[in-house]
């Protein structure tokens, strides 16, 4: 009815498809030998062993009253409910703020598991940080970094956990992605 009324006039228009199924947004998370946090994520935090960048704002579900919330990196706040929307800011006005986020290679290896590397929507943060990082830009660069560490990895004939995050960096930059 809204494409009908202010889309264009000269169209007959139509729902052509709908989705099957429901797109799962959060599932099981990694345990990892690094969990990224929210905190980590607002804050631009550096990591000796980043292998992706984002800016993509914190967006989680408002766990008061439905709808969500979008944090920014410099310090505003969205909420929507069912009530309506409210703009505010999850910190004070600062002098400088972070422009991107690092997201660090330990997030996605565990001792537990010397050889595997996950990547995706299943590697290890909390809440908040998994709102801003689970987005397909974020993940493309996860898994391009999984497959350059899986390279190294058996080149080396050493576990995954125990890559160089330098040598990651280095091979990295070579094929084009500079983290």
């Amino acid at each position: 009815d809204m494409m009908r009324k202010y889309g264009p006039q000269d169209r007959q228009l139509a729902l052509e498809t709908v989705a099957s199924t429901i797109g799962i947004r959060e599932t099981r998370r990694f345990e990892a030998e690094y969990r990224l946090t929210e905190t980590d994520v607002l804050s631009g935090r550096e990591f000796a062993d980043t292998v992706a960048r984002g800016s993509y704002r914190v967006d989680v579900h408002n766990p008061k009253g439905g709808g969500f919330i979008f944090k920014y990196l410099d310090g505003a706040m969205f909420t929507q409910t069912a009530q309506g929307i409210e703009w505010g800011r999850w910190r004070q006005p600062a002098a400088r703020n972070p422009t991107f986020y690092n997201i660090p290679y330990r997030i996605m290896v565990s001792r537990r598991a010397p050889n595997l590397i996950m990547a995706g929507r299943m590697v290890a943060a909390d809440k908040g940080a998994f709102g801003a990082i689970r987005v397909m830009i974020n993940l493309n660069q996860l898994g391009e970094a999984a497959g350059v560490a899986a390279v190294i990895a058996c080149q080396n004939r050493q576990p995954t956990k125990d890559i160089d995050p330098g040598e990651l960096h280095k091979t990295m930059a070579a094929g084009g992605s500079l983290p």
